[in-house]
């Protein structure tokens, strides 16, 4: 028994020993050996995500424990600080063709050491959209029948639609595709048709017009004859 108590009383003594060491290792730990900060970020976006040519964009991304962060890309290429807790929004441009922005974020604590990974958007440039020809036919019209209007063009990446104007169409609630066509309904006045095409990234492309003329309805042979 006094055996067993003596090893037992050996045992503590050295735990105690080993546990004074680790203690003593740890506080001469160099810094660099000292676990970095976590930052974190999340997915970056873009608004607008399309722009015409040499047009700017938004980028925003929310991060964590952030001092700043570095964007690379056209129109940036440099560090920013948050706009606000955690968060970031910065504009960028001018865009002169589809870019991918990078942003990568950084704490600069007692370590020095802590860093984000790097996240991507795509900002696309687009072509506009294009009014080559807006046309009636047939023009004259004999008064009490309809024409068509056509339109040709191009229409671009951010292209929405087109709208119709004047004679039943209004103020412009009709849309269409680029190129596209519509028959009128039956004249009897001379009437202006407007088109006008929108695109998100150029705005509004337009109007262009047309003019309609309506002539009076040919005078029969028999009808002459009887005057």
């Amino acid at each position: 028994m006094r055996l067993l108590n003596k090893i037992k009383r050996l045992l503590q003594d050295h735990l105690v020993a080993i546990a004074v060491l680790c203690a003593a290792a740890a506080a001469f730990v160099p810094s660099s050996q000292v676990a970095a900060v976590f930052v974190g970020l999340n997915s970056v976006s873009a608004s607008p995500q399309s722009v015409p040519v040499n047009g700017y964009s938004t980028l925003s991304w929310l991060a964590n424990n952030a001092d700043n962060c570095y964007v690379s890309g056209p129109g940036a290429n440099n560090y920013y600080n948050a706009s606000s807790l955690n968060s970031w929004s910065v504009s960028v441009g001018p865009i002169p063709s589809t870019s991918q922005y990078s942003v990568q974020c950084f704490n600069y604590g007692p370590n020095d050491s802590g860093s984000s990974v790097v996240r991507t958007v795509t900002v696309s440039v687009t072509s506009p959209t294009t009014i080559t020809s807006f046309t009636a036919s047939p023009n004259p019209v004999v008064s009490g029948s309809p024409t068509t209007l056509s339109w040709t063009g191009s229409a671009g990446g951010g292209f929405n639609n087109c709208n119709l104007y004047g004679g039943e169409f209004g103020g412009g609630s009709w849309t269409y595709p680029l190129p596209g066509s519509r028959s009128t309904s039956a004249l009897t006045t001379n009437t202006t048709y407007g088109l006008q095409c929108t695109d998100q990234a150029y705005g509004t492309i337009g109007p262009v017009y047309a003019n309609v003329t309506v002539s009076a309805p040919a005078v029969s042979a028999d009808m002459t004859s009887n005057s």
